[in-house]
């Protein structure tokens, strides 16, 4: 099928995936290309930083935004792969973003910080 890119992301990028800069490089092979349907594979690729996923998630949603008909599919990835980018993508979406109210205390003097450091 004429319409559709395999990307081999070991091949152009490496087995560890840890830089935003990275990230940059396979977003700009897929915007260079005019293919509706892009698959990403991500074999022998053994590890993906935070920053990566963001930078990668960030551009995807991005994408999608102004080309709604583009299809990205992921294939091969590990398990923790997709594990990072569904969970940075909870935290992009800030509609679904969970907040969590943190007490905070504060201590007039030293000792009473120290113990109640002592006793957690």
């Amino acid at each position: 099928m004429k319409n559709k890119l395999e990307i081999k992301i070991y091949d152009k990028i490496g087995r560890i995936l840890n830089t935003r800069e990275s990230a940059l490089t396979l977003t700009d092979l897929i915007t260079a290309s005019s293919h509706k349907i892009i698959i990403l594979d991500f074999s022998k690729v053994e590890f993906m930083s935070r920053s990566f996923a963001d930078q990668f998630y960030t551009y995807i949603e991005e994408r999608r935004q102004v080309q709604d008909d583009i299809s990205i599919r992921i294939l091969n990835a590990e398990n923790d792969i997709i594990k990072l980018l569904n969970a940075v993508g909870r935290t992009q979406n800030k509609i679904n973003r969970e907040y969590v109210k943190l007490p905070i205390f504060h201590f007039t003097k030293s000792n009473l910080l120290s113990e109640y450091l002592n006793s957690i």
